[in-house]
C-alpha cells in the first residue's frame, strides 16, 4: 500500500530531525573528547608545543580528508554542489 503524501512528508521530517539529533550528539561527544585530551596534555608545560603542533597537523589531515571525500563523492554523482562564495 502506498502512503499518502502527508505521511511520507512526516516520515521525511522525522528522519531529518532524528539524523540532526544523532549528529549533534556525536559532535558533542567528539568535542568533549578533544577538550579532555587537550586539558590533560596541556596541564604540564613541557607538552605544550608537541600537543599544539600535533593538534594542528591532525586538524589539517582531517580537513584534507573531508575535502577529498566531498569532491570524490560529487564526482561520482556527476553533479557539483554549490560552493560557498568564500571558497572560490
Amino acid at each position: 500500500m502506498q502512503q499518502s503524501h502527508n505521511a511520507q512528508r512526516r516520515d521525511e521530517i522525522t528522519f531529518s530531525v532524528c539524523a540532526a539529533i544523532i549528529i549533534a550528539l556525536a559532535m558533542t561527544r567528539e568535542g568533549t573528547e578533544i577538550y579532555l585530551y587537550l586539558t590533560g596534555a596541556l596541564s604540564q608545560p613541557e607538552f605544550l608545543l608537541p600537543t599544539l603542533s600535533g593538534s594542528t597537523i591532525g586538524e589539517g589531515i582531517g580537513m584534507s580528508i573531508g575535502v577529498f571525500l566531498y569532491f570524490g563523492l560529487t564526482a561520482l554523482t556527476g553533479k557539483r554542489g554549490s560552493l560557498p562564495a568564500w571558497c572560490c
